[in-house]
Order: C-alpha cells, then sequence, then structure tokens
C-alpha cells in the first residue's frame, strides 16, 4: 500500500508548489485549470487508500500466489527406467584336435554389457555390447540393439525393430560350448519383428537384411516365421515351436564359411531353413530337443554356395538332459548331451558330440563350470578327418 501513500504526497506537493510559485507568465486560467486537475487526482487517491484499508482490516486482500506444484511422485525415476546388466565369463581348456596336437589357454571367453530403459508402459529400449576372447579380430560390438513397442497385458502383439536375433531356432543349453544347432541356426541383422503372445501361444513373423543373390539387386531378402506354445503349472513346463526362415545360410556359422573361406559374400539362390524345438521340464529335471536342418541342397546346380562340396543339406541336433540339486549347501546342475550334423564337414562341425557339464553356483551371481566333451569328425570323403578330439574346460563366470 505503500504506493498510495506516495501518489498522494507527489500531488499534495505539486499543488502546493503551484501556489506558491511565480507565474507571472502563466494564463491564470490555465494556472486554474490545472490545479483543479491536480485536487481531483488526490481525491481519487483518498478513495482508493481508504477502500484499500477496508479490505484488509476484513482479511480479503488479494495475493498473486505461485501455480499449484505438480504431483510427480507417480513418476518414476531414472534409475527405475533404467536397468544395467554385465557378464563376464573366464575359461581355462585343455584337450587334442583331430591331428592330434594338444594343447590349453586361459582365456577371456566372453563379456557382455547390457542397458534397459522402460521409456512408459508401451516402450524399451535394449542395447547389449559384446567381447568375445579367442576371435581372429577381438573388438567390443554392438551384439543387439533394438526398440520395442508393446504391452503384453493389454495388447497381445508387439514390434521391435534395430539389430537383434531373429527369432529362428532356439539353442537352450547349460553347456559351456554353443550347441550345433545355434553353429548352423543362429541370425543376427538389422530386422523388424512383429510378435504375438496370447493365452500360451506364442510367435510372429520377421524381416531382415540377409545376404543378396549373384546379380541380384540390394533389396531386403530374409524373412521367416515362428509358432510355438509355452504353459508352466506347479512344477511342469513345456515350451515348443516350430521355426521358418527363407535362407539358412544367413546364419553366423555358414555365412562366415562363405565369406572368409570362398571369400564370396552372395550366394546363387537363397535356400530355406526349418526349426523343431521342445524343452519339458518337471521339478528339479529338464529335458531339452532341438533340430534344424536347411530344406534344400547347396551343391546343386544353381542353388546357394555350391563350393560346399560336402555340404549338401546341413542339419543339426542336440538332446540335452539335466538335474538340479544342491551339492551339500550350493545349488548345482549335471547335464549330458548328445549333438550331431549332418552334411556339414566343411562347416567345421563334427558328426557327433558327447557332452557332459556340472556347474556349481558358488555365490549369488557367480557360478563354476566343468565340461567335457568328446567330438568325432566327418569321413575324409564327406570333408573330414575321420578323426576323434576332446576337450576340457573349467569356466568362472559372473552375472549382474
Amino acid at each position: 500500500m505503500k504506493k498510495y501513500y506516495k501518489t498522494i504526497s507527489l500531488a499534495a506537493g505539486l499543488l502546493c508548489l503551484l501556489s506558491t510559485t511565480p507565474v507571472a507568465a502563466a494564463d491564470s486560467s490555465e494556472m486554474e485549470n490545472i490545479r483543479r486537475q491536480l485536487e481531483y487526482l488526490i481525491s481519487q487517491n483518498q478513495q482508493l487508500t481508504r477502500r484499500i484499508v477496508e479490505l484488509e482490516g476484513n482479511g480479503t486482500r488479494t495475493a498473486v500466489t505461485d501455480p499449484a506444484p505438480t504431483d510427480s511422485s507417480n513418476e518414476p525415476s531414472l534409475s527405475e527406467k533404467v536397468s544395467f546388466s554385465a557378464l563376464i565369463e573366464g575359461e581355462f581348456s585343455y584337450g587334442n584336435d583331430y591331428d592330434g596336437n594338444t594343447g590349453s589357454e586361459f582365456v577371456l571367453a566372453t563379456v557382455e554389457l547390457g542397458l534397459e530403459a522402460e521409456l512408459n508402459d508401451w516402450a524399451r529400449t535394449a542395447i547389449l555390447a559384446l567381447y568375445e576372447g579367442g576371435e581372429e579380430n577381438e573388438q567390443l560390438i554392438i551384439d543387439e540393439g533394438f526398440l520395442e513397442i508393446g504391452n503384453y497385458d493389454r495388447f497381445p502383439f508387439s514390434i521391435q525393430a534395430g539389430k537383434l536375433y531373429v527369432p529362428f531356432g532356439n539353442f537352450e543349453t547349460h553347456m559351456v560350448q554353443d550347441p550345433l544347432t545355434l553353429e548352423i541356426g543362429e541370425i543376427s541383422d538389422f530386422a523388424v519383428n512383429i510378435a504375438f503372445e496370447s493365452a500360451g501361444l506364442y510367435g510372429g513373423i520377421f524381416s531382415y537384411n540377409g545376404m543378396k543373390d549373384d546379380g541380384g539387386s540390394d533389396v531386403i531378402k530374409g524373412y521367416g516365421a515362428q509358432f510355438g506354445y509355452a504353459m508352466a503349472h506347479d512344477s511342469i513346463s513345456i515350451d515348443t515351436a516350430v521355426s521358418y526362415v527363407s535362407n539358412i545360410a544367413d546364419s553366423g556359422g555358414i555365412s562366415d564359411f562363405i565369406n572368409n573361406d570362398i571369400a564370396k559374400d552372395t550366394v546363387h539362390d537363397q535356400v530355406a531353413g526349418l526349426g523343431i524345438h521342445a524343452i519339458t521340464a518337471f521339478g528339479p529335471t529338464m529335458l531339452i530337443t532341438e533340430y534344424l536342418t536347411a530344406l534344400d541342397n547347396f551343391n546343386e546346380t544353381g542353388e546357394a554356395a555350391p563350393e560346399l562340396h560336402y555340404t549338401s543339406q546341413p542339419a543339426a541336433w542336440n538332446i540335452e538332459f539335466s538335474y538340479s540339486a544342491e551339492i551339500g549347501s550350493i545349488p548345482g546342475t549335471v547335464a549330458v548331451g548328445l549333438q550331431g550334423s549332418k552334411g556339414a564337414g566343411d562347416l567345421g562341425l563334427p558328426e557327433s558330440r558327447y557332452i557332459a557339464a556340472v556347474s556349481l553356483e558358488l555365490f549369488p551371481a557367480t557360478a563354476l563350470t566343468f565340461e567335457y566333451f568328446f567330438d568325432t569328425d566327418y569321413d575324409t570323403k564327406d570333408g573330414g578327418t575321420d578323426e576323434t578330439s576332446s576337450t576340457f574346460t573349467t569356466q568362472l563366470a559372473c552375472e549382474f
């Protein structure tokens, strides 16, 4: 209210000044007009002052307030939206190859660094950086990076787009070594996957860049589909599915051979692949079965990669049985398996593999695994050596 008092004092001062200042050169009627205007101004300010005093006395003074703060208690913090994960695997191996040479080594086998962000109820992103020791060009790469839109609690469909592993095959195992099915079937590429999940049914369709045909245009070539069923009740669970891909040569094991061994980054024609798996668990036991195969020959005239002389129609399978129980007070798993391949001599895969492993969870998120496998190579007429090899591996893994 101080500003109103200042206005009244200023007007009164001007009125007194006009009353006492010589105005010989000023017209008397003009000075009288100015005097009346100042008196009116003083009167109006006095009325305004009285009104303000009355309002303050009644407790109805008007005040400007800041907008009410927004309640953000329901908004998740950054730490709740973003999660980090890591996997580190160190290994010691000792064994002999098909030529009878004996060797041993320590290796940092795997480093995985993952970041996942739940942006909202419908969108999430995932990034996985991967380092694998023992490779020719050891380096940290972006193994996966994609955006997923969907919420199965509200809608049965979702979509993934980015660099990802397409849903062809399953490759579940308790072993240190990757199953032979993964060697001929795992496909990682820039892809789009439209998936569904409802009432135990799951699957979807996908498309990815894929290899190019000889002389073909630079267009998307790879596509496929998956359909499966999964259920869990008490101590029983079942997961079974069938999957299809337009070109099984896009898998890492086959494409690496085509690109590196025969310096070829295209194929003459697409050779489709089929995968079937069934995983059954009953209490502490689990049975894994999987079979993957090419649906056509590779070495027919005009078909994909005719240079694969001994890989007429590559296929691989995996049968694995495991039992989990506490060994003393330490949780552990014992697994045995039989794996094999057909028509894959040129790909460096064994014709048969007998494998066993014991894994102990020494501490939370820390496991020690002992594994032994025995391989039998293809006959010489099928691109092998007709010899055997064996390897013992000890792996220490930490995951968080």
